[in-house]
Formats: C-alpha cells, structure tokens, sequence
C-alpha cells in the first residue's frame, strides 16, 4: 500500500495544501509550528475517522485540536492511495454535524463504500489502535500502548482455538450464515427508503412553504413599500405644483444664459482694463528722472556753492592787495631808515677821519636807524607768514567748494550748471506725467472693480443655479469654479431628466404594486395547499425513528455475526503451529539489522514485553540505552504490523528517531531505504537529509514551509 496524495482541503492550519508522495522514503521536512503533527493527524483522519469526544474534552481530543483555524464548519479532505495494483481515494468530511465518508475506485469512477468497514477491509483488518501501535508513530510515542498487546494475545487466542479440534468452524459459520440471512430479512431497509423518500419530499415542501411564508412576508413589505411609495410621490407632485421647481429651472435656463454672456463679457473688460494698466505702469517704470524736490535742493546748494567760491576769491584779491600795500610801505619804511642808518655811519666814518667829536652826535641816528630797520624787518616776516597762511586756507576751502561742486554734477551724471538746470524741468515734467498716469491708473482700477462687483453678482447667481444639482454643492465649496455653457447645459439636462424621470417612477410603482397584489394572492394559493404537509412529516419522521431503532439494533447484531465469521475465516486462513516463534524471528531479524549484528536475538512474551540477548542471559529492554529501547521497539511495530495485516502499509515515522545516535540513524534509514515499503519521515532537523544524501539513497522531499 502506498500513499499517492494528501489533499488537505479544511484541517488545522492547512486550507486548500496538495502534497504528493512518491515510492520509498518521503522525507516531509518542516520547522516547528509548520503543521508536521497536523499531516500525520491529517493521514489518521483520512484512514479511521475522528470522533469528537463526549462529556469534558480531554488532551486527547484531537477532533477539537485539528479544527480549521479560520473556517471550522469546513472540516475536510482527502486521501489518494494504492493498494495491490488499484488506485483508491478516501474522502471525509469530519465536520460533527455533517459527517460523511465516500470510498472511490479511481479507476472506474465507482463509489465502493460510504463508510469505515470497506476501507478496514481494504487495510486487512487495521484498526485505529492497530494503526496507532504499529506502522504510525508519533513523536515521542514509539512505546506501544496496552491495544497492541490485546490484539497480539486474541490473535495468538484465537489461533490456539481454531488449531482445536473441539471447535466447528465450519458448523460455527453455517450457523452465522443462517443467523445473518435471518437478520437480512428483518431489515426495514424498503420501509426506510420509502419514509426517507417521504421525509425528504416533506422537508422540500417544508422548505417550499418556508420560502413561501418568507417571500410572502417580503412581498407584504414590498407592497406596503409601493403603497408607500405612490402617497409620498403623490404629495410631492402636490407639492411641486405650487412650487414647481423643475419647471422654475428649465424657466431659468434662458435667463441664465444671458446672464453668462455677460459674465463672460464684463470679465473681459476686466481683463482689457488690467492690460491697460499694466502698459502704464509699464511705461511709468521706463521713464526714470530724480525726483524734482531732490534736484531742486541740489541746484540751490550748488548755487550757494558758487556764491561762497566768488566769496573765497574776492577775500582772496583782498588779503593779496592789502599784502602788497603793506609790502610797499615796509619798503619805504626801511629805505627812510637805510638812509638815516647811511648818514650816520658816513658821520661816523668822517668824525673817525677828521678826528672830530662829530660822531658822537651821529650815534643816535644810526641807532635809531637800526632800530626802525629790525622792527620794520620783523613785521614783514610776520605778516608775510600770516598772508601766506591765510591765503593757503582759502586755497583748500577753495578745493572743498570745486569738489563739493563736481560730486553733485557727478550726482546727475552733467557737466555745468546749465545742464542740471535742463534736467530739472523735466524732472518735473516726467512727475507731472507720472501723476497723471496714474490718475489713469486708478480710474482703471475703479472701473475694474465695479465690473467685478457686477460680475461677482452674476457669477454668485449662476453657481446658485448650478448648485440645484445635488452632486454640485460638494464640487462648489469655495466658489472658484468658472461656470460654463456646458454646465448650464448638465442643468437643464438635470431636470428634463428628472421630470422624465418622476413620471416613469409613477408608472414603474402602479405596476409593481399590481404586481405584489397578484403575487400575495399567488403565494397565500400555494401555502393553502401545503398545509397538511407539516402534520405528515412529523408523522414520517416518527416512523422514520423507530425504523432506525430497529435498523440499528439489527444492524449491530449483524456487525457481531459478520465480525465473528470473518474470524473464523481470518483464524482458518492464517493459522499456524508457531506464531511465537515467527514474531521472535521477524523482530530479531529487524533489531539486528538496524544494531549491525549487535542484538540478534530477541524474546517476546504475551504481553508483547521485550529480552534481548546480551552474552549468556537475555536482559529486559528497558534496562538498555535508550536508543537501543526505541530500536527495539521501533522494530516491534513493524513485525506486529507485518504479521497482523500482511500488508505493507506505509511507515509513518514523527521525528522518531530523536534518541538515536548518527550511527544509529543511519543504519535505520539504510533499513527503511532497502525495504519495499512506503516510508514517511517527518523531521525539523537537517540530519535525516544529510544523511540519506550521503546513503545515496533516493528520496521525495516534501518541505512544508513552502508555501
């Protein structure tokens, strides 16, 4: 037996996940939390079946564990299998209260069972116990449970009974043949089909007369809604009659389009009105001269200018005149006294000659003499100095003024006098313009303001009148919006489209008012003739009960006669002298393969506890390493599996080898990859991989992060 394919529709953490198995080894690779668990519970579901638990949920309710984590009613999948050449598929809903199970023949399309016993049969009689003991193994459950050992000493029982000669299969099976046949016989299986039939015809008409009471109720609604509907539409027609508002807009509509027009036009003149200003501005800012008040304090500070340099000159002549008068008279001054200073001296010389007293009287003269010479002399020099220094700071002052002077003319960019003088008028030539451009300016802008006023009106009336449209007054918040022809055009198609609209509505609601009047009739027709049914169906469905009771009790009695024939026939069949012996072996075999020759003899007793050979005594198995512990046990299920059900069922393996060593592992998988069976192998760790890598041994890789 192998298994083809998982389809694992709705469980646990899985919806809608595919994974395909291959021959051999399927190493099923994923994190913790990835959902490893989740597919081995997954493949048991598929298998037996999972029963939600009564009374306190206990750890074990793997039922409530697996449920879909976002869609728990959705509780399903599906197993693809093959078994001795034939391709089988196994699907189950496991919700609780929509619980089935459909067996199919791949092959032929044909559906072979909808319940537990055909795809027992197909697993040679495995059980969920059996299965849990044997061929599945959990993480860290490989120790086999209580079941097992059950099952192992009815089949020894058993096979003890059928080798002794006080028991008569064959009359034992005759009996039960006769006892089945009776038990056939007293089926209610037609009267069942026949009330189901009728429950199921009730329950369509049950359903039927609910539909009806729920469309009957609907429909009252609806006409009392169209009721409704035609009042409030007749009081709004009263209503528009005295203010008929669709009418008013379509009347509005030529007068708004003239309104537009000049809208239109007076922004226009707004715009020709701003154009000419901004040519005079423009105009203005071209014609660039001084400011006349400016030029006018200049001119008078140059002229003041000129009349102190004037000033300077003369005062200049002056102090230069009178030096030269003064001059003059010191030159005289000082001729009298060189010749008063001459006679005295010539004196002097003659009284020296003559030997005369004489030039004792001319003493005084020449002193006298000297005397006027030195301070006629020392007055010179004074006053020349002080001329000289008078005259040099008018000279600077003079420089002051002429600079003072040519720093203005540089001011306004002219070279004399005249020049600013010409600048000057039209300085106040060019203020005078400007003063009247910009009277022209502002004449402008008054005139643009009272078109704006005016075109503010128009515009204010016409984005009132596009606001009648609903859609509007959220598109016109802040009133920028231009209004256009198109838009008055979407206005009055509004409400063309509305009056068409209203009188369409009014027809549309006479005939659907006529229309749930004849379905009420209709409807209240048909429940009238359904009302016995509710009677005759809890009539069935109490007879349909008691058949089931009956059905159940003989289905019972014959599920204990087919289980003891198929016994009889399995004891019969697979009888044999030494059952003991060939566990001992099969299991020895095993343990010593996967111990490399270390173990090789074991010894099981009835209640499935293990000895191992160690030397000259044989010592129980849990007094072993716990890797050799979980070997041993490890190769117990597989014998157990291989002699109960003589099918080589797939090997489910959950991260078993846990205990085990590297070398351990390794002759576990170099077993496992020489056996012809299916082996699945559910790891979080990288280990198995490498190591069946290094085997060469071929493998299916299944990683279950991908998503």
């Amino acid at each position: 037996m192998q298994f083809r394919e998982l389809k694992i529709t709705d469980f646990g953490k899985f919806h809608q996940k595919n994974i395909s198995l291959k021959e051999g080894i399927n190493l099923v690779y994923g994190e913790n939390e990835t959902g490893k668990s989740t597919v081995h519970a997954f493949i048991r579901g598929m298998l037996f079946g999972i029963e939600k638990p009564r009374g306190r949920v206990s750890k074990e309710d793997i039922y409530t564990r697996y449920q879909p984590w976002d869609t728990p009613a959705l509780y399903r999948g599906s197993l693809d299998f093959t078994l001795e050449g034939k391709e089988y598929r196994i699907i189950r809903n496991l919700e609780k209260n929509q619980k089935n199970t459909t067996l199919l023949d791949l092959e032929t399309g044909r559906e072979l069972g909808n319940d537990n016993s055909k795809i027992r049969e197909l697993l040679g009689g495995l059980t969920e116990s059996g299965y849990i003991n044997t061929v599945s193994i959990e993480q860290q459950k490989i120790r086999t449970g209580t079941e097992l050992a059950g099952e192992v000493r009815n089949y020894i029982t058993n096979l003890s009974l059928a080798k002794n000669n006080e028991v008569d299969v064959n009359k034992a099976l005759t009996f039960l043949q006769g006892k089945k046949k009776e038990l056939e016989g007293k089926r209610p299986l037609k009267e069942l089909k026949e009330t189901k039939e009728l429950i199921e015809k009730g329950k369509v008409l049950e359903q039927r007369a609910d539909s009806l009471m729920d469309q009957l109720n609907a429909v009252k609604c609806d006409f009392l809604a169209a009721e409704e509907r035609l009042n409030h539409q007749k009081n709004d027609n009263a209503e528009r009659e005295e203010t008929p508002q669709y009418d008013e807009a379509l009347l509005r509509y030529p007068l708004m389009q003239n309104k537009l027009e000049n809208y239109e036009k007076k922004k226009e003149q707004i715009r020709e009105l701003r154009e000419k200003a901004d040519v005079l501005r423009t105009e203005t800012a071209k014609t660039q001269y001084p400011g006349s008040n400016e030029l006018k304090k200049d001119m008078e500070a140059i002229k003041n200018t000129v009349k102190e340099r004037e000033e300077i000159e003369a005062e200049k002549e002056h102090l230069l005149l009178e030096a030269s008068e003064k001059k003059s008279r010191t030159r005289k001054a000082l001729t009298g006294a060189s010749l008063l200073f001459l006679a005295g001296l010539l004196s002097l010389l003659i009284g020296f000659t003559a030997h005369s007293k004489v030039w004792l009287a001319a003493i005084p003269f020449v002193l006298a003499a000297m005397a006027v010479f030195i301070r006629f002399y020392t007055g010179t020099q004074r006053a020349a100095k002080e001329y000289e220094e008078g005259i040099k700071a008018l000279d600077a002052k003079y420089q002051k003024n002429k600079k003072k002077i040519e720093e203005a003319f540089a001011k306004y960019n002219v070279k004399e006098e005249e020049e600013l003088t010409v600048l000057y008028e039209a300085s106040i030539k060019a203020e005078m313009q400007k003063k009247f451009t910009e009277g022209q300016i502002r004449e402008y802008i008054g005139q643009e303001e009272q078109l704006k006023e005016l075109a503010a009106e128009e515009k204010k009336e016409l984005l009132s009148y596009l606001m009648l449209i609903p859609d509007w007054k959220e598109k016109l918040p802040d009133r920028q919006y231009e209004p256009e022809e198109e838009d008055l055009l979407r206005v009055k198609s509004f409400f063309t489209g509305k009056k068409e609209e209203q009188q369409r509505a009014k027809e549309e609601l006479y005939k659907e008012r006529d229309r749930l009047k004849l379905l009420t009739e209709q409807i209240k027709w048909e429940l009238n003739s359904l009302a016995d049914n509710e009677e005759e169906l809890l009539f069935c469905q109490e007879k349909e009960r008691e058949l089931l009771e009956k059905e159940e009790e003989i289905k019972t009695e014959l599920e204990a006669v087919t289980t003891a024939m198929e016994t009889i026939k399995g004891l019969s069949q697979k009888i044999h002298d030494s059952f003991g012996t060939v566990l001992n072996r099969k299991v020895s075999c095993l343990v010593s393969e996967l111990t490399g020759d270390k173990y090789s003899n074991i010894r099981i007793d009835e209640n499935l506890e293990m000895k191992a050979e160690v030397g000259d005594e044989y010592k129980a198995w849990d007094r072993l390493s716990t890797g050799t512990m979980e070997q041993l046990l490890f190769a117990l299920r597989l014998g157990v599996s291989d002699i109960l059900y003589n099918k080589e069922l797939p090997l489910l393996l959950d991260d078993c080898f846990a205990y085990y060593d590297d070398k351990r592992t390794r002759a576990a998988l170099s077993y496992l990859a020489g056996s012809s069976r299916q082996i699945l192998i559910f790891t979080c760790h990288g280990r198995e991989r490498e190591i069946i890598r290094e085997l060469g041994i071929s493998y299916n890789y299944v990683d279950l992060g991908e998503a």
